[in-house]
């Protein structure tokens, strides 16, 4: 079988849902399907080929490529005025573009529809798989579709469309984003939903769409062999806590996470250890050493490195402050250790998962009773530091969260729609 998949920013520092279909084109590769990339361009190298796969690319808009160069050159002066642009061009076109969010771009899709019919016309795939978010490619997907009516379209949507900004501010109508969702589920073959997200398609304006949703989850959970990684070495004593990931904006405010973890620092000796960067990172490591907190900041590793810090913490921490589900807390649990989520929204669709996990615990840092959280987060360390869940637990719980699940599925509704 050969696919096409499209994605975002793919390599080398993959979004968040482009790092979802990396795991799912593993699993094709492995079973030997050919699997094509078409991703957004970017200005951090853009190899033609990864992991065998081919990788083509499409130019983004003025938007996304002001923020993809202020993400490449965040340390520089152009870089930061590259960020200030792309903020000030996304109120203004979303402003103008209000009714139909998160739409920013009418050339952008177009680009990405004609690159597709080009492949199509070379390569001649069996399927197209399409993740979302983006919406862009999506939109060239439906385009794609009845062009070419005999390519079975399957949506994986691991994201809400919902920006969350306008409806807390503008409007709870423009904000939903179903005039985008409703044209995605009349063009498709199938449609992916995240478990965690069931009751929202529960709703009956879904009831027209019944035939073509299908329930999956975010393809990131794989267990890890921790007695095979090597130990790493903190270079200090004290229980260790890691994070590992983006931080600050509106999906990962640390600030409450930090008040918190400064009233449990000392009692015992506890260590936060954040391998992340950016201005939100520097901030904390100014704010750490004018303290005197117990909190390090070391910047990105590799993968090699990180997954050695992650097998040997005592405690692995999540952070999210929207209701975006976060692929990383799969990569969390997949360690086995204690996991604590500090949630900063009420429908943080992440603290489902983590209910679920046994060595899990979710703080809620919007919780009126501060002191009620600190403590049940006390009492759930004394239960499990130094504890391990059970492997063969764990892939029970989660097997519809591992990638091999979700590429299976996707196929089998690849191959339902060419033989229908």
């Amino acid at each position: 079988m050969k696919l096409l998949v499209l994605t975002d920013k793919y390599f080398p520092r993959p979004y968040a849902n482009a790092m979802c279909a990396q795991e799912l084109i593993r699993v094709w590769t492995q079973q030997g399907d050919s699997v094509d990339v078409l991703a957004y361009g970017d200005f951090d190298g853009m190899p033609d080929r990864w992991e065998g796969n081919a990788v083509y690319y499409v130019k983004t808009d003025e938007r996304l490529r002001l923020f993809y160069y202020a993400d490449t050159y965040r340390n520089t002066q152009k870089g930061k005025m590259a960020h200030i642009l792309a903020n000030v061009l996304s109120k203004v076109k979303g402003t103008i573009l209000l009714p139909w969010q998160p739409f920013y771009s009418f050339s952008f899709p177009r680009r990405i529809y004609k690159k597709m019919c080009e492949l199509q016309e070379k390569n001649c795939y069996d399927g197209v798989v399409a993740i979302l978010n983006p919406l862009d490619s999506n939109i060239a997907a439906c385009k794609f579709k009845a062009q070419y009516p005999d390519v079975p379209y399957v949506v994986f949507c691991v994201d809400t469309l919902r920006k969350t900004f306008v409806e807390q501010h503008i409007s709870k109508t423009f904000a939903d984003a179903f005039i985008w969702e409703k044209k995605i589920l009349e063009n498709c073959d199938a449609y992916f939903y995240m478990h965690s997200r069931k009751e929202d398609y529960e709703l009956p304006r879904y009831d027209s769409y019944r035939s073509k949703l299908r329930e999956s989850d975010m393809p990131r959970f794989k267990v890890k062999d921790i007695d095979k990684i090597p130990r790493y070495d903190f270079g200090e004593d004290g229980e260790h806590w890691v994070y590992a990931g983006s931080i600050g904006g509106p999906h990962y405010n640390p600030n409450q996470l930090l008040e918190i973890f400064k009233k449990i620092e000392n009692s015992p000796k506890r260590v936060l250890h954040l391998y992340t960067r950016g201005a939100e990172a520097d901030r904390i490591a100014a704010m750490a050493n004018k303290e005197k907190l117990n909190v390090r900041v070391h910047g990105y590793v590799d993968a090699a490195t990180l997954e050695s810090i992650m097998a040997t913490a005592d405690v692995i921490v999540s952070l999210k402050t929207s209701d975006q589900i976060s692929a990383k807390i799969f990569e969390c649990m997949s360690y086995g250790k204690p996991v604590v989520h500090y949630s900063g929204h009420l429908d943080d669709p992440n603290a489902y998962y983590l209910h679920k996990y046994a060595s899990g615990h979710v703080v809620k840092m919007y919780a009126e009773n501060r002191d009620a959280e600190i403590s049940g987060l006390l009492q759930f360390l004394n239960n499990t530091i130094g504890k391990k869940v059970d492997s063969v637990e764990l892939m029970k719980e989660f097997e519809m969260s591992t990638p091999e699940y979700s590429a299976k599925k996707i196929t089998e509704e690849i191959m339902r729609a060419k033989n229908a």
